[in-house]
């Protein structure tokens, strides 16, 4: 009898070990994705920190002077005071050259050729 309960507090504190081990083993493992999640977040954080930055320096050069002018000259064709407008004229000599464009013929295919590609392979 003795015995038995030997053997049975060994069973039983064999049971709990090998429970607080798969417990321990799950809880590493969690760790690892965890720690894989941590350095996923980082590295979003880091582009969206990124990319703000970026977005700050546009913002900034819209709200600029510089833009306003740039935009003005090259979209707008406007000129500042003092700016002589230089508008390019072509030669009156020169008569431009039609350069007509090929006309790409078309194939025509009977109505069977066109049902026998839709029905029957048209590689045939």
């Amino acid at each position: 009898m003795q015995q038995n309960i030997k053997y049975l507090f060994f069973i039983f504190g064999l049971a709990i070990l090998v429970i607080l081990f798969m417990d321990f083993t799950q809880r590493v493992a969690e760790v690892g994705k965890l720690k894989h999640r941590k350095e996923q977040v980082i590295q979003q954080v880091t582009q969206l920190a990124a990319t703000s930055v970026y977005l700050q320096t546009k913002i900034s050069y819209v709200k600029s002077d510089q833009m306003a002018l740039s935009y003005a000259y090259r979209e707008r064709r406007m000129i500042k005071d003092g700016d002589v407008r230089v508008v390019p004229l072509p030669d009156i000599n020169v008569t431009p050259k039609f350069t007509p464009t090929p006309y790409a013929t078309r194939n025509h295919y009977d109505n069977w050729d066109y049902w026998k590609a839709l029905f029957i392979d048209p590689d045939s």
